[in-house]
């Protein structure tokens, strides 16, 4: 079995209304909320890694923990696309499915801490 790099990682958590990120495959994505803009710089800024959940309500305009599938993906960053309007757009490859507790760390948006590599 392959090693788990990522267990008991810590890594930000982008929210997704209405749409799922497959592993192992490339996307680009455009986010608007501030909590997701502060978790796709936060990413960027450092190892570029970022942890990406389904809503189970997409009408729910600020998600908490409870609001999200405990399965998502991690992302790796590849390119921000800077714009002049409120949205965000980047570039990513997904590379796993994990499993992770979501917790609330502050305003500036939630991290996930993997609990293990489902792919």
């Amino acid at each position: 079995m392959a090693e788990n790099i990522f267990k008991d990682k810590v890594l930000p958590i982008v929210a997704l209304r209405g749409s799922v990120v497959f592993p192992r495959v490339e996307a680009v994505l455009t986010f608007g909320r501030p909590k997701s803009k502060a978790a796709v710089s936060s990413a960027f800024s450092g190892d570029r890694l970022v942890a990406i959940f389904t809503q189970k309500d997409a009408r729910i305009s600020d998600p908490t923990p409870e609001d999200l599938y405990e399965i998502g993906t991690v992302g790796v960053i590849q390119q921000l696309m800077p714009t002049d309007n409120e949205i965000t757009p980047l570039s990513m490859d997904a590379l796993n499915e994990i499993i992770a507790n979501i917790e609330d760390h502050n305003d500036n948006g939630e991290k996930a801490i993997i609990k293990n590599k489902l792919s």
